[in-house]
C-alpha cells in the first residue's frame, strides 16, 4: 500500500478531490479582467498564472531557491518539504503542509514582480486590470498584480484544504531536479572518465587528511591570523533556553522547527562561528555583496556573513540547520594551471542542531558545491557509509564537543578558502574583529544604485558575476553545467562521482551509519 492509499483511509473519500485537481490544471482561454475586490474565477486565476509564468521565465527573474509544484499553480516547494509529505498522517498535518507550500509561493512572487520592468507588466495589466490600471506607474501596477495573484493563491489554498489529498502529490510524481544532466554524462563518456576523476578525488582527500593530522598549533601560517566574531546582539541564549525555544517552535502537526525571523536571527548569533582566516590579501576577508557595473562584487571593507535556516531529517525528526555563507572577492591564481581560480569565491558552513539545540554535525562546501567536508559528532554518528559507484562522505575530523562557554572556531586557509580545522574557542584577551550577520534573503533582492531590486542569482541558481572556472571544461563528463561557478542555495551539487545535493534533507542518513 502506497502513501496515498494510507491517507485515503484517513480522509473521507469524495469526488471533490478529482474535481479540484481538474480545475487546478485546467487553463481556460477566457481571461476576463479582474478588478479590485473581485472574486476571481478558476479560469481567470489559471490564465493569470500561465501569463505570469510566461512573463517571469523569459525575464529570468524567477527565484531559483524554491521550485514549482506540478499541477498546483502558485505554490512552491523545496526538497525538504517534498520529503515531509511522507510524514502526513492526518488532516491537520495535510493542512499544515499545504500552508508551507502556499507560504513559499507568497514569498517568491513579490520578488519576481519587483524585478520585472514596467513594459513587461503592461500586457498583464491590459489583460487583467483594465485600461485604468494600465495608466498606473510601475509600483502601483506591481501591487495590483500582486494582489490579484495573492487572491488566486488563497483561492487555491482554500479549495485544496477542503479536499482530501490529491493522489498526484504522492504517487508517480517526479522529484525536484538536481544539477546533474544525464545528457552531459552520456556525451561526456562519464563511465570512462569517472575512474580518473575518482582517483583525483582520492588523492585530494589524502592530501587534506594528511594536513589534518598536523596539530593546530603547528599549522604553518602564510600571512597573519585574524579572528572574527559575530557582532553581539542585545541578548544571548544558554542551552536550556535554546532547547525550550526549539521545542516551542516544533509544536506543529509535522514537528518542524518553524522560527520567526527574529528567533532565527537570535539562534544564528548564538551559534555564529569564530572565523580564523589566514590572511595574505583582501581576497581572504569575507565581504558584503553589492552591484558594480552590472555585476555582483564583494566589498571586503564591510566584513559580512549571510545566514539562513534549513532542515534535515534524522531518526524521523525534522532538525534545524543554521547556514553561514561567506563571499570573497576572488580565489587568486596560485599557478598557471590553477583551474579553480577565478572571480568571486565563497564558503558555506552549516550547523545541524538536535532537538535539544546541541550541534551534531558541521559540514562545509565552497559556494560552487565543491569540496564537501563533514564533521560529525561521535555522539550521534558512527562512521561514513562506504558504497560502490558513488563519492562517499569525507570526514577529515570529528566535531569537537561544544558548551555554553565555548564557540565553534573555524580555521580557513588563505587563497583557497578551505577549512583547515574546527576547534573550540574559549575567548581571547585581545578584542576580536567583528562581522555583521545578514539574512541570506538580502542576496535574493539586493538593491542596485538605481533603487531597483534584483537577485544576485539567475533563475538557474548561478551568481550574476562572471564566476566561471576553467575546471568546467575538465569536468564536463560529470554532468554539472558550469561546474565551479558560484551558486544559490538549493543548487549545490557536491559530488563528482554519483549524485549528491547539499540540501538533501536525508543526506546524513544516506551517507552515515548512526549510533543506536
Amino acid at each position: 500500500m502506497n502513501r496515498f492509499d494510507q491517507l485515503r483511509r484517513i480522509f473521507p473519500t469524495t469526488g471533490l478531490a478529482v474535481t479540484i485537481a481538474a480545475q487546478l490544471v485546467f487553463f481556460a482561454p477566457s481571461t476576463p479582467a479582474m478588478q479590485d475586490g473581485a472574486v476571481e474565477t478558476s479560469s481567470t486565476c489559471d490564465a493569470l498564472y500561465q501569463t505570469l509564468r510566461q512573463t517571469i521565465e523569459p525575464g529570468g527573474v524567477r527565484n531559483g531557491g524554491t521550485f514549482p509544484v506540478p499541477g498546483i499553480p502558485w505554490f512552491r516547494t523545496s526538497r525538504f518539504l517534498e520529503e515531509m509529505r511522507y510524514f502526513i498522517s492526518d488532516r491537520n498535518a495535510w493542512h499544515f503542509w499545504l500552508d508551507r507550500l502556499a507560504q513559499q509561493g507568497r514569498t517568491a512572487l513579490p520578488g519576481a514582480l519587483e524585478q520585472l520592468p514596467h513594459e513587461a507588466l503592461l500586457p498583464l495589466m491590459r489583460q487583467f486590470g483594465g485600461e485604468q490600471q494600465v495608466r498606473q506607474d510601475g509600483t502601483a501596477a506591481r501591487q495590483a498584480i500582486g494582489q490579484m495573484a495573492e487572491r488566486c493563491l488563497n483561492r487555491t489554498w482554500r479549495r485544496l484544504k477542503q479536499a482530501p489529498p490529491i493522489e498526484s502529490l504522492f504517487t508517480g510524481r517526479p522529484g525536484i531536479p538536481d544539477e546533474y544532466r544525464m545528457v552531459r554524462r552520456i556525451f561526456g563518456l562519464y563511465p570512462l572518465f569517472a575512474v580518473p576523476i575518482g582517483v583525483a578525488v582520492s588523492n585530494y582527500r589524502r592530501e587534506v587528511a594528511d594536513r589534518y593530522e598536523i596539530p593546530l598549533a603547528r599549522l604553518v601560517l602564510k600571512g597573519r591570523l585574524d579572528r572574527y566574531t559575530a557582532a553581539p546582539l542585545f541578548t544571548d541564549l544558554d542551552a536550556p533556553t535554546t532547547a525550550a525555544l526549539l521545542a516551542e517552535a516544533s509544536r506543529n502537526p509535522l514537528g518542524i522547527p518553524m522560527l520567526s525571523q527574529g528567533q532565527l536571527a537570535v539562534l544564528a548569533h548564538r551559534f555564529a562561528p569564530v572565523l580564523e582566516p589566514d590572511v595574505t590579501g583582501v581576497y581572504d576577508i569575507p565581504g558584503a555583496v553589492y552591484w558594480q557595473d552590472g555585476l555582483v562584487a564583494i566589498d571586503p571593507e564591510r566584513t559580512t556573513v549571510y545566514y539562513y535556516g534549513s532542515h534535515a531529517i534524522l531518526h524521523g525528526r525534522a532538525l534545524l540547520q543554521l547556514n553561514y555563507v561567506l563571499w570573497y572577492t576572488e580565489r587568486p591564481r596560485q599557478h598557471f594551471f590553477d583551474i579553480a581560480a577565478g572571480r568571486i569565491d565563497g564558503l558555506t558552513l552549516r550547523l545541524t542542531l538536535d532537538t535539544a539545540g546541541r550541534p551534531i554535525m558541521v559540514d562545509v562546501i565552497q559556494n560552487c558545491g565543491c569540496y564537501h567536508f563533514f564533521f560529525p559528532s561521535p555522539r550521534v554518528f558512527k562512521a561514513a557509509r562506504m558504497e560502490p559507484l558513488r563519492e562517499d562522505a569525507f570526514v577529515p575530523q570529528w566535531l569537537p564537543p561544544l558548551s555554553d562557554e565555548t564557540r565553534l572556531a573555524v580555521r580557513i586557509e588563505t587563497r583557497r578558502h578551505r577549512v583547515e580545522r574546527l576547534h573550540r574557542d574559549h575567548g581571547s584577551p585581545e578584542a576580536p574583529k567583528t562581522y555583521e550577520l545578514v539574512p541570506y534573503e538580502r542576496l535574493e533582492s539586493l538593491p542596485r544604485d538605481s533603487g531597483k531590486i534584483e537577485s544576485i542569482f539567475t533563475s538557474n541558481g548561478l551568481v550574476k558575476g562572471k564566476t566561471e572556472r576553467r575546471e568546467r571544461f575538465f569536468l564536463f563528463s560529470v554532468g554539472i553545467p558550469q561546474a565551479g561557478s558560484m551558486r544559490q542555495r538549493g543548487h549545490h551539487p557536491t559530488a563528482l562521482i554519483g549524485r549528491r545535493t547539499f540540501d538533501d534533507p536525508r543526506l546524513f542518513e544516506k551517507f552515515f551509519s548512526l549510533q543506536e
